[in-house]
């Protein structure tokens, strides 16, 4: 299947690219904070950010990757970097509510990362800006 992973690949193309995870893991869309509004170049980068599911850091990249994997198995690999991070509590308390992620809402984000992929060949690299998009390449 196709999935998303952290690339260094055109990194530096915009002024506020970063690349802080191990080069080939897979990603996901962490939480975005308030902070930047709806503005993917706003100074947090949050919004225009990926995160690593294994070193729980940040890319402005990512590529699509043919990996052998199930659906039950990256769905698995989502939901231990949320558990591993904190975000998966089995039942939080009442003022821990909007800070938690559900099975079903990780089951949901696996989905919607690999319709991502699906759309796009093996070796495109994305950023996000408003949503996931190709990257253009320049120069």
């Amino acid at each position: 299947m196709r999935i998303l992973v952290a690339t260094r690949e055109t990194q530096g193309q915009r002024d506020n690219d970063f690349f802080f995870c191990e080069e080939g893991e897979p990603v996901k869309i962490g939480f975005a904070c308030d902070r930047d509004g709806d503005n993917p170049d706003g100074p947090c980068g949050c919004r225009r950010g990926f995160a690593g599911v294994q070193s729980s850091r940040a890319t402005t990249t990512a590529k699509v990757e043919e990996r052998a994997l199930n659906l039950d198995e990256y769905r698995e690999i989502l939901t231990d970097s949320y558990r591993r991070e904190g975000w998966l509590v089995d039942k939080p308390a009442r003022e821990f509510e909007r800070s938690v992620i559900s099975v079903a809402e990780i089951r949901s984000r696996a989905d919607e990362l690999l319709r991502v992929a699906a759309r796009y060949v093996n070796g495109t690299i994305l950023e996000r800006r408003e949503e996931i998009v190709p990257r253009i390449r320049t120069g």
